[in-house]
């Protein structure tokens, strides 16, 4: 079985995927909801609530909640992303019934507690100052902000320290109700208990999630300007981000552009910008390509810091392979050797269960199904030379990317 997808009576998805020959289950709650759906005066919620969500229910206090699945050695963990927030574990699964159970209360019961408010805001308020610290992170967050301007897709996922100042109880709980309706939201489970048996203890707790505030409609509308931007900060090397807006997640173009930004810059020591401007020139440590898609636009960026005196000369290495790709198609071999580790890439990710457990349940939201594995290897290898030309024109076009520059001072 490859995976099964069933909508619940209150219209939750159940997402199920069994593993044979393993001990270990991975499962939570992704809703399709993070920092982009704050309002103007919410900025850092969606990370806000995602810690608080630990903090205490209706039946636990928070020391209960981060021990219940410790005291057997499973892990507990979430996150938030722009379009995305997860609670989730990774446990035994002799220890399904505990894990589930947590689960559960801590999504549908939390009780954010006043005390534990005021004292979590000071442990964002210090991830945030660290966080500016670091300008291989908040130069991300710069660029970003820059290409969508005033949309909350560029507003920073932590919020401002003034922001983060001003959450009350009640803005945790009006953005629970309106983001976190059963419709919005996915429980995930691979491992190897059978699906009867996974149904049958599921179902009836979650069918009984009455959160049924229909999911809110997010509007891109964006309006995208080239921009060249530099900043001086203090730092002993020179950081740099070059990039262009992209596709979204349902674009056909999507799997053409991971399978070059995978050539270009990504995970790989023969990536094309590793080869040229470390290994050949020496010029950086480290360099790479990313390409995110959202559910309404995508974005496409390659980064790096150098020593202030050689950042201009890496930029113009990058210029150099970006041209390569946009002018001349890629040989019959080339191609062939890029889909083969590409289509590897892919299937070594499945390998680490908990990253596939949160990749399906994104791959619901993004496309409104999932697409077996199989599925997406075959539409890999449909991909000629003449579509990754034409996407290399689109995204790699000189006159439509972006700069921005953290000069040392």
């Amino acid at each position: 079985m490859d995976h099964l997808l069933v909508r619940l009576n209150n219209g939750m998805h159940l997402l199920y995927k069994q593993v044979a020959g393993t001990e270990i289950a991975h499962a939570g709650f992704v809703v399709n909801a993070g920092s982009r759906d704050e309002r103007e005066n919410e900025w850092g919620l969606a990370h806000f609530l995602e810690h608080m969500l630990f903090k205490g229910t209706t039946k636990r206090k928070a020391f209960h909640v981060l021990s219940r699945l410790d005291a057997v050695g499973g892990d507990l963990n979430a996150y938030t992303s722009r379009e995305r927030t997860s609670v989730h574990a990774s446990f035994r699964q002799v220890h399904f019934a505990r894990a589930f159970e947590l689960l559960a209360d801590i999504f549908m019961n939390p009780s954010f507690p006043q005390k534990e408010l005021e004292r979590e805001k000071q442990v964002v308020l210090e991830e945030i100052r660290m966080y500016q610290d670091e300008h291989d992170e908040s130069i991300l967050d710069d660029f970003e902000s820059l290409v969508y301007r005033d949309k909350p897709l560029g507003r920073p996922i932590l919020g401002s320290e003034a922001t983060v100042r001003k959450i009350t109880r009640q803005n945790l709980l009006d953005f629970q109700n309106r983001n976190y309706g059963a419709e919005n939201t996915v429980f995930a489970y691979v491992g190897p208990m059978p699906w009867n048996a996974f149904e049958r203890k599921v179902r009836p707790v979650l069918e009984a999630y009455a959160n049924l505030q229909p999911p809110v409609q997010r509007l891109g509308d964006f309006h995208y300007q080239p921009f060249y931007k530099e900043f001086d900060k203090p730092a002993s090397t020179a950081y740099v981000v070059m990039g262009n807006q992209a596709y979204p997640a349902n674009d056909t173009k999507r799997l053409g552009l991971l399978m070059l930004n995978n050539m270009l810059g990504g995970d790989n020591m023969n990536s094309r910008l590793n080869m040229s401007v470390r290994e050949r020139n020496g010029l950086v440590y480290g360099i790479e390509s990313n390409y995110t898609p959202y559910s309404d636009t995508g974005l496409f960026f390659i980064y790096f810091s150098a020593e202030a005196g050689k950042q201009k000369r890496v930029r113009r290495l990058v210029e150099i392979e970006l041209a390569k790709f946009r002018q001349k198609r890629l040989g019959n071999m080339q191609l062939h050797m890029a889909k083969q580790q590409f289509i590897s890439r892919m299937l070594m990710s499945e390998e680490s269960r908990s990253n596939l457990m949160l990749a399906l349940a994104h791959s619901f939201f993004d496309h409104g199904k999932i697409d077996r594995l199989d599925e997406v290897v075959k539409k890999v290898e449909a991909l000629d030379g003449s579509d990754l030309l034409d996407i290399a024109n689109e995204i790699f076009d000189p006159q439509q990317l972006s700069t921005i520059i953290y000069n040392p001072k």
